[in-house]
Order: structure tokens, then C-alpha cells, then sequence
């Protein structure tokens, strides 16, 4: 709540004027039944007309005062909301970037979402909702009970028996809600994933010819969203004609007691109805904090699960000490005796992994489908942690590293296809956007990227969408790797980056990156022999255990989960 909160800082100014507007109108408010009942017992009953001008020109300056006010009170509101929800988005936006990816799998990427916008301006909403109707119903309330009191105790009595009466059914209200909203929101996270699913596999639905199951599964989240939706209106929309029920009833309870008081000269008429305006008030700033007790429960759900966020704290970051990467041209990197396990699986991925690489060689590394490939490579920039074990670049471990300097020396290409909308240009250049275009063109050269690009009709500046779904599987590959050379790092990683590239594509791709890796290091995750058979060392992993170490020749002869695979691949006269 505290880190939410924090969000209203830059705003306190802001507030502060805001309360103050805020109690001056409500003093306005409570002061015209009283100046009313002056023109009636004082005016109208001493034929004082004189008097009467005197104290409509005082209510008339007041009530336009009171306008001016509201209009101020409505715009420093509004900017305090939306600056507030501006805020809070970028903050949790800011908080979900620096999370791991083992953070990122207490949540479906549906809520997050549902959590950075939804859930925002529910709290948005009810934020400006309390700032105008929080302080200025209590001091009507209060006010009124006072100021009614003064004019009558006895029948102020009544009152007090109707303040109960909805204090009572606003507790009820808002504790059925809670429950309700708490249900909605899920439902909505859970209607995204529905929409997300059906948007992105709309090609394996439709060659299933499951459009109706789809359908069917959409319509059931959503009647279920509807039913809650009318369940909720429906108590927000009751219970402003029961408060104003129990209030029609106490008001004809004052005036039968008003018109009997008078009748024995206890009251005076002007009393009587400046009684009953405040009554009315009191009805009034009732029905405000109605509004705030139909709000809360959502907005209280949706700072719970903000906080559930915001509270996180990422198990991978820097240290307080660090130590600085080595100005070096030649590197190392060495993983020694490593076991590996995802935080939500007892069973270790990788168990005791150890190899080597320097500087101008190619590490490739083979396996079945769950050996544990893509997760040694994801453990160098530090995607995941290790449980035991070292990992180093040049003798430093990369934990002492910070964070941004060691993924500044890894060109990535990971093994599903990621491209961000925008130009073709930004994505190539998304390492740095101070890559001249001059290395941008020739990424995209040895990348076999610069032909296809150049057909488009904008070439560079061609807009990619959503997912690159504007591109074949091949040309999204091609631009990944593109990326990666632009960066020009120090050690390349390409996890199974070649899969989508024809043979021939894949030969000559990787011959153009020979020629700009010789002093790098490059690692190659792949399932083609063909592709990695020229590595300086391959590495053979079965259920996360290094079962071969060595080059191409030498595995075939002592490794047989190698020359297994090999042998599905190629003869054995290609294998030589």
C-alpha cells in the first residue's frame, strides 16, 4: 500500500488545495438552510424587505463562489487521477521489467496486463471519487447532524435513528462486493488469455476446425463476467434508493413532529425547514459515501494485486559491490561443475555441467528435446540463477558482474522468434540505437537479411507488427541474428537460431558469421549435425548431464547418443 501511495507524492500540493476547496464548499453548503431560515423567521415574518435583499444577495454571491470552487475542485482532481495512474503504470511496468524469469512465472502474462491498466484505473477512479467525496461527506454529515442538533435536539433524534439504519446496509453492501470484485477480476484476466490464445493459435484453431469450442469457451467466461457485472449494479443501483427510503421515511417523521412543535410554539417555521435541508444534506453526503463503499471493494482488490507485484523483490540483480569487466580482447567462459533446477521443480535440469571456451571458438551443443540445451545458454546473461556450481568470464564470477554490463557483451538470438513492433531498423538496432547504418546494413548482409529487406517497400524503415506475423518464420530468424551482429558483441549465443533456415540458407549464413567471430566466442544450440559438426568442441547433454565433450570425430567414435543422432541425419560416409 505504502509503494502505491508513493505515487501521490509529486501531488500533495496538489491535495492539499483540493481539501481546502473541498471544506470551504462544504461550509458553503451548510451555511445556506441557515441563512434561508434568517430570511424566513427574520424577512418574511417582519415584512423586512431590506433584510430579505441583504441575505439572497449573500447566498447568491456564496452559491457562485461554491461554483467556481467545484469547477477548480473537478480539474485539480482530474489531474491528480490521471498523473496518479500515469505513475503507477510506469512504476509497475518498471518493476515487471526488472523481475527474472522465475518471477515472471508466479503470473500469466494476462494478468499482468489486466494489472497494468485495468486494475490501475479502477484505483484511478476511485482515488478522485475519495478525494472529492471523502472529506467533503463527513463534514456535510457531521455539519448537518451539528447544525440540526442546534435547531432541534428532539428531532435530531430521528436522524440519528436513519444514520444507523444506513450504516448498517452500506456494511452489508460492501462486503458482498468485495467478494464480487475479487471474482471479476480473475475473470477478466482469465477472458484476456482466452482472447490472446484464440488471436495468436487462430491458425491451429481453425485447422482443427475448433472455432466452436473457442467460441463456446469465450461465451462462458463471458456471460460468467456479465452475471457478476449485473450482480455488482445491481446492489450499486439498490442502494441509493434504499438510503433514500429510510430518509423519505425520517422526513416525513420530522415534519409530522415539526408541524406538532410548531403548533405549541416550540418551533418556528424558517427552523423547520432549515431542519429539513439539513436532513437533506445528510441524505446527501450518505448517498457520497455510498459511492465510496460501492468503489472500495474493487479498487481494494486491485491494490492487492498491484501490491502482489510491486512487492516482489527480483532474486537476480546487481550486488552491492560489484566488480568491473576486464578491457580485454581475449575472454574465457567456463562453466564449472553446474546443476541447475527451475524454482517451481525439485528435480535439477542440469546436473554437474562443466566445459569450457575462449575467444575464436564455437561451442556447440546437442541433445534430445529436455536435455537441458536452451538452459545452459540462458543461465550466461543470467536469465535464471544457478543452484551449485561456478560460472565465470575470465575467472570472475558472473554474479560479481553487474547486470548490464555482462548482457552488454552477449549478442542473444534466443530459440523462439521475438520481434518488437516498429520499424525494421529499430529492431536491428535495438542493442543501441547509436549503431551507425552502416553496421546496421552489414548485420543484415551476413545475416542473408539485406535482400528481402530491400524488396519491401520501405526496406529499413518497413514496419514490423505484432510478433513479426508480417514475416516467414525464416526472415524473423534472420533479422534476430541481424540483431545480434549489429551489437557486436563479445560472446554470441544462437539457441537453436538456425532451425527455420533452409540448408543452404544455414550454410551460408553461418560461413558469413565465420568471418566476422574469429576472435569472439560463439555458442551453438542446434539439432542439425550438419550445422555444428565444424565446431572446435560440441557439447552432448542427456537429461541435464554431459554424456560428450569433444570435437566431431572424436564423439563419433566414444560417444553413441551422438553418433545415435548423427546417424538419423546423415550416411556415414557425410559424417567423415
Amino acid at each position: 500500500m505504502k509503494k502505491i501511495l508513493n505515487c501521490l507524492k509529486p501531488y500533495k500540493i496538489f491535495i492539499l488545495i483540493v481539501i481546502i476547496f473541498i471544506a470551504i464548499q462544504a461550509l458553503i453548503e451548510l451555511s445556506l438552510p441557515t441563512l434561508m431560515s434568517f430570511i424566513i423567521d427574520k424577512g418574511i415574518a417582519n415584512n423586512d424587505l431590506n433584510y430579505i435583499i441583504k441575505i439572497g444577495l449573500i447566498m447568491l454571491i456564496i452559491a457562485v463562489i461554491g461554483g467556481f470552487i467545484q469547477t477548480a475542485i473537478t480539474c485539480f482532481s482530474a489531474k491528480i487521477g490521471i498523473g496518479f495512474a500515469n505513475d503507477l503504470r510506469l512504476k509497475i511496468f518498471t518493476k515487471i521489467e526488472s523481475l527474472s524469469l522465475q518471477e515472471f512465472s508466479n503470473f500469466s502474462t494476462n494478468s499482468l496486463i489486466t494489472r497494468t491498466t485495468n486494475d490501475v484505473s479502477n484505483i484511478s477512479k476511485a482515488l478522485v471519487m475519495v478525494i472529492r467525496i471523502a472529506l467533503m461527506a463527513p463534514i456535510m454529515g457531521i455539519g448537518g447532524v451539528l447544525l440540526a442538533l442546534k435547531q432541534n435536539v428532539s428531532m435530531s433524534k430521528i436522524i440519528l435513528f436513519g444514520i444507523v439504519a444506513v450504516t448498517v446496509l452500506m456494511i452489508i453492501v460492501s462486503n458482498l462486493m468485495k467478494t464480487k470484485f475479487t471474482r471479476l477480476q480473475k475473470l477478466i484476466d482469465k477472458l484476456n488469455l482466452l482472447i490472446r490464445e484464440i488471436i495468436t493459435g487462430t491458425r491451429v484453431i481453425r485447422a482443427f476446425n475448433n472455432e466452436k469450442y473457442q467460441e463456446n469457451k469465450f461465451n462462458d467466461n463471458n456471460n460468467e463476467i456479465t452475471n457478476t457485472n449485473l450482480f455488482i449494479n445491481r446492489l450499486g443501483v439498490a442502494i441509493e434508493p434504499m438510503i433514500n427510503l429510510i430518509f423519505n421515511y425520517i422526513t416525513i417523521a420530522i415534519l409530522i413532529s415539526g408541524v406538532l412543535q410548531i403548533n405549541l410554539g416550540k418551533l418556528e417555521v424558517g427552523q423547520l425547514i432549515a431542519f429539513s435541508q439539513y436532513a437533506s444534506l445528510i441524505v446527501t453526503s450518505f448517498i457520497m459515501l455510498s459511492l465510496i463503499f460501492v468503489m472500495s471493494p474493487r479498487a481494494l482488490t486491485s491494490i492487492t494485486r498491484i501490491n502482489e507485484i510491486l512487492q516482489l523483490e527480483t532474486s537476480i540483480k546487481d550486488k552491492t559491490k560489484t566488480k568491473k569487466m576486464p578491457k580485454t580482447k581475449k575472454w574465457e567462459l567456463i562453466f564449472n561443475n553446474v546443476t541447475f533446477n527451475y524454482f517451481n521443480s525439485p528435480l535439477p535440469v542440469l546436473k554437474d555441467v562443466s566445459f569450457s571456451i575462449k575467444s575464436g571458438e564455437v561451442l556447440a551443443i546437442l541433445g534430445s528435446t529436455g536435455s537441458g540445451k536452451s538452459s545452459v545458454v540462458n543461465l550466461i546473461p543470467r536469465l535464471y540463477d544457478i543452484k551449485e556450481g561456478l560460472i565465470t568470464i575470465n575467472g570472475i564470477n558472473i554474479k560479481d558482474l553487474k547486470l548490464k554490463e555482462l548482457r552488454n557483451i552477449i549478442g542473444y538470438v534466443p530459440q523462439k522468434s521475438m520481434l518488437l513492433s516498429g520499424s525494421i531498423k529499430e529492431n536491428i538496432k535495438y542493442a543501441d540505437s547509436k549503431i551507425t547504418d552502416f553496421n546496421m546494413k552489414k548485420a543484415a548482409k551476413v545475416s542473408l537479411s539485406y535482400d528481402f529487406i530491400m524488396d519491401r517497400n520501405e526496406q529499413f524503415e518497413d514496419k514490423i507488427v505484432e510478433r513479426g506475423s508480417n514475416l516467414s518464420g525464416g526472415q524473423q530468424q534472420r533479422l534476430q541474428i541481424a540483431r545480434a551482429i549489429a551489437s557486436n558483441p563479445e560472446i554470441y549465443i544462437f539457441d537453436d537460431s538456425f532451425s527455420a533456415l533452409d540448408f543452404q540458407t544455414d550454410k551460408e549464413i553461418r560461413k558469413n558469421l565465420k568471418q566476422i567471430t574469429k576472435s569472439k566466442i560463439v555458442i551453438i544450440v542446434a539439432q542439425r549435425i550438419g550445422t555444428i559438426k565444424n565446431a572446435d568442441k560440441i557439447l552432448v547433454l542427456n537429461e541435464g548431464q554431459v554424456v560428450g565433450y569433444g570435437k566431431h570425430h572424436d564423439l563419433l567414435n566414444n560417444c553413441p547418443i551422438y553418433k545415435e543422432i548423427a546417424l538419423s541425419q546423415l550416411s556415414e560416409e557425410e559424417l567423415l
